[in-house]
């Protein structure tokens, strides 16, 4: 058990799972879950997020469509590459700084305000995506190379500031003075809780890149972990 939250108003416990691998070759992978306390229903594992909870639900034919209901918000995200290899533009987003306490991570002002990809008009800027989940992967076994990466691109940008990179934090920011942000993680961190951004760049894995240039345009993108030299040449490129 790693501790207790609030999802849905409701009291959940988490537990993280460790990797178990069979005789046959398949595994299945680490990870972080968080169960109603009082009902044991699953409410949060990885992406997946409970929005709605009913105790005592009414089971009709309709109940498991696939036809989304009346007024659900619907949204189409683009593929990571555009035909003929064009730059597309990058989306903009307008999240809130991460409120930092004590020594990790976040921004120097303590995390106030908010950010915009505006903010960084007309330079250079990554985006490092990541799920606040990582902070309970200690061993990495969920994500191997996650946190390296992240940890890799700030010391190979100066703390992130040659050039701007911008941490997203995905999913639940954590409590005030603790926010859910891996160890060692100083540069400046903005909260995504709906995973909005990271999908408008096309990108859906546990830790994202996204490398914009000067021209406000995406450059390169990675849905995973790269390597050291991944990162360096993404950044020797943006110059």
């Amino acid at each position: 058990m790693i501790g207790y939250k609030s999802l849905l108003g409701r009291a959940a416990v988490g537990y993280h799972c460790a990797a178990r691998h069979y005789a046959d070759g398949s595994f299945e992978m680490a990870g972080v879950i968080w169960l109603d306390q009082k009902t044991g229903l699953l409410l949060q594992a990885g992406h997946m997020h409970a929005t709605v909870f009913n105790e005592h639900p009414r089971i009709t034919a309709s109940t498991f469509s696939t036809e989304p209901p009346a007024g659900a918000k619907v949204q189409r995200y683009a593929a990571q590459k555009q035909p003929g290899g064009a730059r597309k533009q990058a989306p903009d987003f307008d999240l809130k700084h991460v409120t930092v306490g004590g020594a990790s991570g976040g921004t120097e002002d303590g995390g106030s305000g908010t950010a915009t990809l505006s903010d960084y008009a007309h330079q250079p800027l990554v985006l490092a995506f990541f799920v606040s989940d990582l902070v309970f992967d200690i061993h990495g076994e969920s994500c191997p190379g996650c946190v390296k990466s992240l940890l890799t691109l700030q010391r190979l940008t100066r703390e992130g500031t040659d050039p701007k990179v911008l941490a997203i934090q995905e999913g639940d920011e954590g409590k005030p003075g603790a926010p859910l942000i891996p160890k060692g993680l100083h540069i400046e961190v903005a909260n995504d809780p709906g995973f909005d951004v990271q999908h408008a760049y096309g990108l859906s894995e546990q830790v994202g890149f996204a490398f914009i240039g000067s021209d406000g345009k995406v450059h390169r993108l990675f849905n995973r972990a790269p390597t050291d030299q991944q990162l360096q040449d993404a950044l020797d490129a943006l110059h």
